[in-house]
């Protein structure tokens, strides 16, 4: 075979890696971004399913949930009123409409705070 021949196969292989190693220096995977601090989460205890199906026992005590949020909503253990959760004091509206400070031992079944 011809010199030429192979010269100018050695030099289309040269010619392939260096334009592969310049692509991939140009066109990098995507990463995920970082996430950000002040992102907002929701925490949920259980499910308005279960709620609705009768599963009224307190899972989680208020001062588990505090930890999660500090507005939300939800009810307590036996469905005894609504629960308020507003700048990190929860409070308990009774069938008097009035509003109840609620201490960190109380359960609930169901809530959602941010």
């Amino acid at each position: 075979m011809d010199t030429k021949f192979f010269l100018g196969i050695g030099l289309a292989v040269v010619l392939v890696f260096c334009s592969a190693a310049a692509y991939s220096t140009f066109t990098k995977i995507p990463t995920a971004s970082p996430v950000p601090t002040d992102r907002e989460i929701l925490y949920q205890v259980s499910t308005i399913d279960a709620l609705m199906q009768g599963v009224f026992d307190g899972v989680q005590t208020v001062g588990e949930l505090r930890k999660h949020g500090n507005f939300g909503i939800g009810t307590f253990e036996c469905h005894e009123g609504e629960m308020i959760v507003l700048d990190g004091k929860v409070y308990q509206v009774k069938a008097d409409g009035r509003a109840y400070a609620v201490k960190d031992t109380a359960t609930t079944p169901f809530a959602t705070v941010t």
